[in-house]
């Protein structure tokens, strides 16, 4: 049987419910009993069997009807509500009724200021809305009905700490694994966490705030529009503009950077002996060698394609370019005993440093460290965190997080239709 949990503060209907749930786990139980073999009804199990003729609450409640209700106040179904929860406390029936709960008349209005949180038939978060109170939370039943403004108690108000206050205050257990659903469901719900102070922010609302000409949004036909993305590598800045009867409007600047980390060797660490770095050509058949990652180069380039990533390294998408580059190639200088003593350049017949092609540059965010095999936790912390874009790469250019979700937000239908964005690098 699922655990559950009754709200501090719930309605007559959400009692009655519970109510009825505890009997009829008692009753399952007593026939359970029953069915037992006779040598078995002997225990004390046997006497559990004949509880309910002799229990005159028990008895009395096990032939309550839905129409009994009718006629009881709040307060009345709080009573019951409490004698069903013991019941239940007693005999492990599961489900768990507060000893200061509340019954409400009726569904008090919703709050403007307060988050909420909507249940499901199971008592599972179904649905989060952002509140600008960050203290106040208002639970809403399967039925639609809200609780009244309950003040949250718990953790500070950090990422993991909030996400137990709501769910304390939805009466769900602070488990690890209803941290990690809560979290996810608020990201889902279009909500995303920035850091400590500011806590968890509306997308849309930040979307809103970052694009200058809104006009965009409502665009249907891009037939005559052109998007252009332009970075800056001198300026940190990474602008996109449409053009559209031949005027150009802004649509957002986001902070960007380009930085490679200074290495000696072409490996992963810089050092000679660790994972060395190879190309990524975009044709086929293109020689794949050791290289030192360079900047993203300067040019007209197109963005192709957002590609939905979710990891901590690259972030919640991988922004996809056609750039290339041709980059000087590396080869394993070994002594007699075939141990790596060096990295040279890979000349060609004229003795010049042979150029190989590199690829896959892409625009992402992520803070760019590799995990092999992600926990949910850290899943979780690529889709809501927030990441230093300032960060090195091997040549791509970095973003934060939301603005990832920012470009893909806004330009997912105008890339799917016209099939590419132009990108200058300068």
């Amino acid at each position: 049987m699922a655990e559950i949990t009754v709200k501090q503060q719930t309605t007559k209907e959400e009692a009655r419910e519970a109510i009825v749930e505890i009997l009829s786990r008692f009753k399952s139980l007593l026939l359970e009993i029953n069915s037992k073999p006779k040598a078995v009804k002997g225990s004390e199990l046997d006497r559990l069997a004949s509880m309910m003729e002799k229990n005159s609450f028990i008895y009395t409640m096990s032939r309550i009807t839905q129409s009994d209700f009718e006629n009881l106040d709040s307060e009345g179904h709080k009573q019951l509500l409490l004698k069903c929860g013991l019941l239940s406390e007693k005999y492990s029936l599961g489900v768990r009724v507060p000893k200061d709960v509340e019954v409400q008349e009726e569904s008090i209005p919703l709050s403007e200021g307060c988050w909420k949180v909507y249940l499901d038939k199971c008592s599972n978060v179904c649905k989060v809305e952002y509140g600008s109170d960050k203290n106040k939370v208002q639970i809403i039943s399967p039925n639609g009905i809200a609780g009244s403004e309950t003040l949250m108690k718990g953790a500070e108000y950090d990422g993991k700490g909030f996400a137990k206050k709501l769910l304390t205050a939805a009466g769900i257990e602070t488990t690890e694994k209803n941290d990690l659903m809560m979290q996810n469901r608020m990201l889902d719900d279009g909500l995303f966490y920035i850091n400590k102070e500011e806590g968890w922010i509306e997308k849309e609302k930040y979307f809103l705030e970052k694009i200058t000409a809104k006009g965009f949004l409502t665009l249907k036909d891009y037939k005559d529009v052109t998007v252009k993305a332009v970075y800056e590598d001198d300026k940190g800045e990474l602008t996109f503009s449409y053009i559209m009867d031949g005027k150009t409007e802004n649509l957002f600047v986001v902070k960007a950077s380009n930085r490679q980390k200074k290495r000696q060797w072409p490996t992963s660490t810089g050092e000679l002996n660790s994972s060395p770095i190879y190309t990524m050509p975009n044709s086929k058949g293109k020689t794949i060698v050791p290289y030192k990652p360079e900047k993203f180069p300067n040019g007209k380039w197109k963005i192709t394609a957002f590609e939905k990533n979710d990891t901590e390294e690259y972030g919640p998408y991988k922004i996809r370019t056609n750039a290339i580059r041709n980059v000087t190639g590396y080869k394993a200088k070994k002594d007699d005993n075939k141990i790596l003593i060096d990295w040279e350049k890979i000349k060609n017949d004229k003795g010049e440093n042979e150029m190989f092609e590199d690829g896959h540059l892409l625009i992402h965010g992520g803070t760019g460290r590799i995990i092999e095999n992600l926990s949910e936790v850290e899943k979780l912390d690529a889709r809501k965190g927030t990441n230093d874009y300032k960060g090195t790469t091997l040549g791509c250019i970095r973003i934060c997080n939301l603005d990832v979700y920012l470009i893909v937000h806004v330009l997912s239908n105008y890339l799917n239709i016209k099939g590419n964005i132009e990108l200058e690098v300068k």
